[in-house]
């Protein structure tokens, strides 16, 4: 399972995206898709996302929470790994 939330999104990455993931609400994409269309639709993003834009991708993985995340864009909030391997989700201060 594959999924990216993005706020903002340029036209383009909005149709790329599309052609891939469902979108199930405004800028909430996902589906079941293959490691190399994953690692293209990354990249792709990062290529093309604009100053205003911000969002994270969250994908399965084999830690303890059963999945991992990466976020991008201009936000306030960054990621931190916390002790065995647990992700959270923090303010960046100001």
């Amino acid at each position: 399972m594959f999924i990216v939330i993005i706020k903002n999104p340029p036209n383009i990455i909005k149709g790329t995206l599309s052609l891939y993931l469902l979108e199930i609400d405004t800028g909430v994409f996902l589906g079941e898709i293959d490691l190399n269309t994953i690692e293209f639709l990354k990249s792709f993003i990062l290529e093309n996302i604009n100053s205003d834009s911000h969002g994270v991708f969250i994908y399965k993985s084999t830690n303890i929470q059963k999945f991992d995340f990466n976020l991008f864009g201009s936000r306030r909030l960054r990621f931190k790994e916390m002790f065995d391997n647990i992700n959270l989700i923090s303010l960046k201060k100001l």
